[in-house]
């Protein structure tokens, strides 16, 4: 349901800029019910957004962009080594702090 409303609110600030792009970010804020920060941030993303281009109004893409860096199969082999069968000292499994140790 919010999220409705800010598309909403994206599209009709695109409209406004569209009809009058003479208006300070003030007038807009003001227009559309929007805090100045988040006007000029939308207006700067509408305007470097291709013309007519709606995908603009959902914002941007949340998912990590780069993959989680992968172990190296000797350390997770060790880790999995200390986890079964521990030291004698510590009379219990360790956990990630012990074992960073």
């Amino acid at each position: 349901m919010q999220t409705e409303h800010w598309i909403a609110d994206r599209a009709q600030l695109q409209h406004l800029l569209h009809e009058h792009p003479q208006w300070t970010h003030k007038e807009l804020a003001a227009w559309v019910g929007r805090s100045l920060g988040w006007v000029k941030k939308w207006v700067k993303r509408l305007r470097d957004a291709p013309a007519n281009d709606i995908n603009v109004l959902f914002g941007l893409p949340r998912g990590r962009r780069k993959s989680y860096p992968q172990l190296d199969p000797l350390v997770e082999q060790r880790i999995l080594d200390i986890r079964e069968s521990p030291p004698e000292h510590l009379h219990r499994v360790p956990g990630p702090k012990a074992i960073l140790y």
